[in-house]
């Protein structure tokens, strides 16, 4: 049996690589220029990519890929502030005190475990990735000590496939271990010979292994044994014996995988730096030439007179005393000047510089980096066009890396026991997870501002026409305009208690009213008495009896 699954593996692997074949000389470029010491290609061994050196001459296009970075980390998963919070698909199930309690709870549950493990550092990781390469890929995995480790993959080790919906359920990743590493992973019982000589050795030599997750073919739902969870996982040697290393599975697709944009059915995306790498490649040219133009006008190749190759000494400051000629002869001299137009490449250099940066949003980074207790309506107000350009990649992010995300980590916390049980009033219900960072919440922003207009507009209106209020749904407009920012939902109240409340206050209106109509007939009543009509009668008695006649 396993000799059969290694040969699907191998031959499925085979088919990705040709599959991701013609993306790779883009990111071999990508990790030239940008991140020379990210990317496995050609076979790479752990340490190799420390060698590389950048091909680029300039360090900014480097510096403003990782600022952008940090920006997303801190825009939206910042461990210094809130990103995510937990409600329910129904939001009058929160206003049951329990299901709140649960809730919260587990939502701090959540938070504890992040920080408890490496996540923040590999989410950063993450970033430096997707922006670079397009895509991003985190392995989330179960850990006895922290709850769950993170280990951020680097582009060139792994190969995916997407399934109908365009979600990767699919990860082959190759990557190398030694002897050593691979007895205490998986048992030396089940290492190949080759594996186990080495290990005998004491030998360091790296072994390629292939591990493999994809969606088990024949699920049975009840059954919930290692062999037979949603996703079948497997680790074999690339070249050994034709036995798998480990044979199991998961709960949920383990492999946070997240693209920046994709084409059609491409399972590969691209990100920034495919759109600035020209101009990288330009800079890089740019700086070169004028270097080398520099370079010439300070020290000119020199026509030398006959006999004087091995007599001159042309380094600055040398002297030649008593060194004399014949007329006519020539001791040294430019056999041409340059004269480079150095203010004009800087500027050029600079106007590159500014697009790259533009490109990497980094004139939004700089501005929250002065302004860091910046709301997300104030940055909407002064950076709206760019945020709108970021909405399809956030929203992507929050789809491909967020859910997944958290749908992982609160089955591995419900597993492990580290989540109370949910109140009787959530049994089949499903939770619902909104993103509250500055830059989701500065999303949600825009679109308030069409809420906002209409009803300013409105209000101004009304001032002529005070009918036209009419037309404004209040009560829509503010849930709407909650919704968007974010706002929890105990302090906006429901629509069924907004009625019941309006409803009693009309009742003690009209109550209030009543009472005051009965409070005036007594005084009028009293009043009506005072006032004498002559035997013995008043206007009251008099008003009495006129009634009864009539």
């Amino acid at each position: 049996m396993g000799d059969e699954r290694i040969r699907r593996y191998r031959q499925t692997l085979a088919e990705l690589d040709l599959q991701r074949k013609p993306y790779e000389s883009e990111w071999k470029d990508l990790s030239k220029y940008l991140l020379y010491r990210r990317g496995l290609f050609d076979g790479d061994r752990p340490g190799q990519a420390a060698s590389r050196r950048s091909e680029s001459l300039d360090s900014r296009p480097a510096k403003s890929l990782r600022n952008f970075a940090a920006f997303m980390h801190a825009g939206l998963t910042s461990p210094a502030r809130p990103w995510f919070r937990l409600t329910t698909q129904d939001p009058e199930l929160m206003e049951s005190g329990p299901v709140r309690t649960w809730v919260f709870g587990v939502e701090q549950a959540m938070y504890q475990a992040y920080r408890r493990s490496n996540f923040y550092s590999a989410v950063h990781t993450g970033y430096l990735e997707l922006i670079g390469f397009g895509v991003g890929c985190i392995f989330e995995e179960e850990d006895d000590e922290s709850v769950m480790r993170f280990h951020p993959l680097t582009i060139g080790e792994y190969w995916i496939a997407q399934n109908h919906r365009g979600m990767v359920d699919t990860l082959y990743r190759r990557f190398s271990m030694t002897a050593r590493a691979m007895a205490q992973k998986f048992g030396r019982e089940n290492l190949s010979h080759a594996v186990k000589t080495a290990l005998d050795r004491k030998d360091v030599s790296w072994f390629d292994v292939v591990h493999v997750v994809e969606p088990r073919e024949s699920y049975d739902p009840r059954r919930m044994d290692r062999g037979n969870l949603p996703f079948a996982s497997a680790y074999f040697e690339m070249s050994g014996d034709n036995e798998l290393l480990w044979d199991g599975g998961y709960h949920e697709f383990p492999y946070l995988i997240s693209r920046w944009e994709t084409t059609g059915n491409e399972a590969w995306g691209a990100g920034p730096a495919h759109d600035v790498l020209p101009d990288i490649k330009q800079l890089t040219a740019v700086i070169r030439t004028q270097t080398t133009a520099i370079h010439k006008e300070l020290d000119p190749p020199m026509a030398l007179g006959s006999g004087m190759k091995d007599r001159l000494n042309l380094m600055p400051g040398t002297q030649h005393p008593g060194l004399l000629t014949s007329a006519g002869d020539i001791l040294a001299k430019p056999i041409y000047q340059v004269r480079p137009d150095i203010a004009a490449g800087v500027a050029l250099r600079q106007d590159i510089r500014q697009a790259i940066m533009e490109g990497f949003f980094n004139d939004l980074f700089l501005f929250l980096l002065q302004r860091p207790n910046m709301t997300a309506t104030e940055v909407v107000e002064r950076h709206e066009e760019k945020l709108l350009l970021l909405g399809p990649a956030i929203e992507r992010q929050q789809y491909e890396l967020f859910n997944p995300l958290t749908e992982r980590t609160f089955g591995i916390l419900m597993r492990s026991e580290r989540l109370p049980p949910p109140p009787q009033e959530l049994q089949g219900q499903e939770l619902k997870v909104e993103y509250i960072s500055l830059l989701a919440q500065a999303q949600k922003v825009i679109g308030t501002q069409a809420v906002d207009s209409a009803v300013q507009f409105a209000a101004s209106m009304a001032s002529l026409w005070p009918e036209v209020v009419d037309k404004i749904n209040a009560d829509e407009a503010l849930d709407i305009r909650s919704d968007l920012v974010g706002v929890r939902p105990g302090i906006i109240r429901t629509d069924a208690e907004t009625s019941a409340m309006r409803k009693s206050r009309a009742q003690q209106a009209q109550a209030a009213a009543q009472d005051q109509a009965t409070m005036n007939m007594i005084q009028a009543g009293k009043t009506m008495s005072e006032i004498q009509t002559g035997e013995g009668r008043n206007a009251l008695t008099d008003a009495l009896k006129n009634a009864a006649q009539g």
